[in-house]
């Protein structure tokens, strides 16, 4: 989450930038059904969106990434951060719609930690 520490805190606008941001992260968080598991796409994206959707260099050639894909751009930032590397069965796969466990999930987060 951004901190926006350029930002004095007696500033007035700097609510309105913590609020943006927060509001970009909880509409990622309402793709998600109340007691549903998020998909592993959706995971990536929600990194994605806390990172301020930057723009990846190239796009990731994973099979079942189809442009246009809500998280096309997401899944693309991910792997060349290393965040991802998609499925490890040899079929160049990402594994869009499978469910992101909670080891995936910790294992993004760390990712992402990292990769920074």
């Amino acid at each position: 989450m951004k901190t926006f520490t350029f930002l004095r805190q007696t500033i007035h606008y700097q609510k309105l930038c913590l609020r943006q941001n927060q509001d970009l992260l909880m509409s990622s968080l309402k793709m998600v059904k109340k007691n549903d598991q998020a998909a592993d796409s959706q995971c990536d994206t929600f990194l994605h969106r806390a990172a301020e959707k930057p723009v990846p260099a190239a796009h990731a050639e994973f099979t079942d990434v189809e442009a246009g894909r809500y998280f096309y751009d997401a899944i693309s930032w991910a792997a060349e951060k290393g965040i991802t590397v998609g499925l490890n069965d040899g079929t160049g796969r990402f594994g869009v719609g499978q469910k992101c466990t909670r080891g995936m999930l910790v294992t993004f987060l760390y990712r992402f930690a990292v990769s920074k």
